[in-house]
């Protein structure tokens, strides 16, 4: 029924155990960090803290500002215009919310239906539960987005204008309709501008009508008549977020193991198998052919997707999300650790990689209730987990024991909980795995 068979691993280590000289600076614990984003402006980075959000420096990551948004919980998503103006945040609540970062003050909640059915042969309205995902333009003038409805089962991929809140254009799913039965599934999971505002990338997915999973398809559709522009078949953003060149008009995503480059110009694509592992945290270099990535259980890399080749491997763990104005420093940050740090990029540094191919192994997925976790821990330690929905809500946790540094594997039983696709977190005190699991009968 799904397609895609996706592990993400982050591994991050506790405040100050990163390498002598490297990280720049660490912050406090932040119990509710989903998201960050840098500043267009360069001067300070912004970070979600369930529904406030944190204004950082740059220079030592200390706060200097706070903006809170009255009635709402938890924020997840941030995304700002390219003047560095306009903000647009969203989460576990029915708005998009506009905020003017110069007036410092909110400008309006945006919020839509999500989907129209007939019931009983009655047109029933679903207004929207949440935002899933959202992106504000580069100019400031439109959102898109994913907004989601009667819990899960429906989403709407939108395009709004602010100023007017007149929607632009929309594409309607549903995973399974109880008065127009269909065996076919599709779920929008996000949608985003480019840096240059000309396309949105989407990610769709598709279940066939006998059961069968598939790879989730991105689509990439032209702002200027809203048509798609191209379609990469089995491709799929692994982290909630798709990666972006704004230089270089490229965007990242992932087939499996293979890591996807695509110029949404020219229409080239890089493919790369990597045998550790999923791809996961693509950040590009400003002014290189040059990316870093974590590659299934590894430490980060920096790849030179020009000449295929691996040209460092960080000493440490760490998720890098975005990169630095000036190119010389990397954001990095983890909800295992909650924290936000700030390395060197390293983008110039060429040393020995050892290897990509510590595999993580999860099967079978799909699974209709026992699976098998295989993995190589680095720390021996005492490991927990969690299996969390797509909504956020733990539904499953418990304790799996001491666990000594080799290859281990993990037999879970999941068989009691709904259908769907879950995260399944691993994790002890200095190490995290996670994966994407579907459960089905």
């Amino acid at each position: 029924m799904k397609y895609i068979i996706t592990l993400l691993l982050i591994i991050n280590l506790p405040q100050m155990s990163f390498a002598d000289g490297e990280v720049i600076w660490e912050t406090e614990i932040i119990g509710g960090l989903n998201e960050v984003q840098v500043s267009p402006l360069g001067e300070v980075l912004y970070n979600t803290n369930d529904s406030i959000i944190e204004v950082r420096s740059i220079d030592d990551g200390r706060i200097v500002d706070a903006i809170t948004f009255p009635n709402t919980t938890r924020l997840d998503h941030i995304s700002i215009s390219a003047d560095g103006r306009f903000m647009a945040v969203s989460g576990q609540t029915k708005y998009t919310i506009i905020y003017d970062l110069f007036e410092k003050k909110e400008v309006k909640r945006i919020t839509t239906v999500v989907y129209v059915r007939k019931e009983y042969g009655k047109d029933v309205v679903y207004n929207t539960n949440k935002w899933v995902s959202s992106s504000i333009s580069p100019d400031g003038t439109k959102i898109t987005g994913v907004v989601l409805g009667s819990t899960g089962e429906m989403t709407n991929f939108v395009v709004i204008d602010i100023a007017t809140e007149k929607v632009l254009f929309e594409q309607r799913r549903i995973s399974y309709d109880h008065f127009n039965p269909s065996d076919n599934f599709y779920k929008w999971h996000t949608a985003e501008f480019s840096p240059d505002g000309n396309y949105i990338v989407s990610q769709l997915e598709y279940r066939a009508e006998n059961n069968v999973n598939s790879l989730d398809t991105v689509y990439i559709y032209n702002t200027k008549n809203f048509e798609i522009d191209n379609v990469l078949l089995n491709a799929i953003t692994s982290n909630s977020h798709f990666s972006f060149d704004a230089t270089r008009n490229l965007l990242s995503t992932s087939k499996g193991k293979t890591l996807m480059i695509y110029n949404y110009e020219s229409k080239h694509l890089i493919e790369k198998y990597l045998t550790g592992g999923l791809p996961y945290f693509v950040v590009f270099s400003k002014y290189h052919n040059k990316i870093t990535l974590g590659v299934g259980a590894s430490k980060p890399f920096i790849y030179n997707y020009v000449d295929d080749r691996f040209d460092y491997e960080y000493p440490y763990f760490a998720g890098p999300r975005y990169v630095t104005n000036d190119n010389k420093y990397l954001v990095c940050s983890s909800k295992s650790s909650n924290r936000i740090s700030l390395i060197v990029a390293e983008w110039d540094k060429a040393t020995s990689v050892n290897s990509v191919d510590n595999e993580v192994i999860i099967s079978p997925n799909p699974t209709t209730g026992s699976i098998n976790i295989s993995f190589s821990n680095r720390h021996s330690s005492i490991f927990q987990y969690e299996i969390i929905s797509t909504s956020g809500q733990i539904v499953q946790s418990g304790e799996l024991g001491y666990l000594n540094i080799h290859a281990n594997t993990i037999n879970m039983e999941i068989s009691t909980i709904a259908n769907g696709q879950y995260l399944l977190r691993v994790f002890s005190e200095q190490e995290e795995f996670v994966f994407n699991v579907i459960k089905e009968d």
